[in-house]
């Protein structure tokens, strides 16, 4: 490997081996150029310019307000100021912006992954992202293409934006908002609140107790955790428009067993469905005034325990409705 140390004055240097590099430029305004391998630069103090050329380089401005250009390959950016600039142009590779501030990607990039520090923003751009934040709340909008969105540890909202996306608030209580497109939101655990938007979504609201809402289209809402702790989960279930599908059952068992139970609202008796598990004979209903509103609600009951309510409406038959996947 060529290694290069810079001064503390300005410098200049061009990697002219054909080996890979690490360039470092220490003080001073520098300019720094790699190879066509994989190179690490790094321009320490100053304002700098760094180049990787061809290779899947890492790049690190360090202090100051840098312009950093990895070009071709599978690039990385350190980023630790608003005013460092990262350049890529089109069909460069995938590349990687890693941030201790919020950061917007610009033209060209993929991914973008927040660092602990002044970071809480982060927001995509028209190609298919990864946005990851960190263990603050953040706020992280995907913006067009087919994303995949992390908020990780602290309370997020996470906007997926238009495509088909992918968002999961992993620890803490999040919110998460599919938008446009048929996207999957997994709250993870904590008090979540998903809202699925337009297109045919799949929400799971996972530990803890979760609100759901399918929003418009055809929408599949589950907000049991189906690992783990949920015996004691009281989850809101909204469908909306569509033909929605509430999940009360599944692979892992019957949900709710225990002291918990899901709400079901906006039943929409001639188009949703409720997916269960277990032996349909032990299923059987109540009506009564379970929610505390005007009308009466439908009690869904797996051997005499309370798994499902269907609020302000009692046209709920197991002939009709429900779907076993025993």
């Amino acid at each position: 490997m060529t290694t290069y140390q810079g001064t503390a004055a300005n410098d200049q240097y061009t990697c002219t081996s054909l080996e890979s590099a690490s360039l470092l430029g220490n003080g001073g305004n520098d300019e720094l150029w790699g190879n066509t391998n994989n190179d690490y630069l790094n321009g320490g103090e100053g304002n700098d310019c760094l180049y990787g050329q061809g290779g899947d380089d890492y790049v690190c401005g360090g202090w100051g307000d840098d312009h950093m250009s990895g070009e071709t390959g599978n690039d990385s950016y350190l980023v630790d100021s608003i005013n460092d600039l990262v350049v890529e142009n089109l069909n460069e590779g995938n590349d990687t912006v890693i941030s201790y501030v919020s950061y917007t990607l610009g033209n060209n990039l993929e991914n973008l992954r927040l660092l602990d520090g002044t970071a809480t923003e982060g927001n995509g751009n028209s190609l298919n992202n990864t946005l990851e934040g960190n263990n603050i709340g953040n706020i992280l909008s995907a913006g067009n293409g087919n994303d995949l969105v992390y908020g990780n540890a602290g309370n997020d909202t996470l906007n997926g934006g238009n495509g088909n996306d992918e968002l999961d608030g992993g620890d803490g209580n999040d919110s998460l908002y599919g938008e446009n497109g048929s996207d999957t939101l997994i709250g993870g655990f904590g008090n979540d609140s998903l809202v699925g938007g337009k297109g045919n979504d799949v929400l799971l609201g996972g530990s803890h107790n979760d609100t759901l809402s399918g929003g418009q289209g055809n929408d599949r809402l589950n907000g049991y955790a189906t690992t783990g702790l949920g015996t004691t989960e009281f989850d809101t279930l909204t469908g909306g428009r569509g033909s929605d599908t509430f999940i009360l059952g599944g692979s892992w068992g019957v949900s709710y067993l225990g002291d918990g139970y899901a709400t079901i609202t906006n039943w929409q008796a001639s188009s949703d469905r409720i997916e269960v598990s277990g032996d349909l004979d032990q299923y059987s209903f109540q009506s009564a005034d379970l929610s505390g509103t005007s009308a009466l609600d439908m009690g869904i009951y797996y051997n005499n325990d309370l798994v499902g309510i269907v609020q302000d409406s009692t046209n709920v038959t197991i002939e009709q409705h429900f779907i076993s996947l025993a």
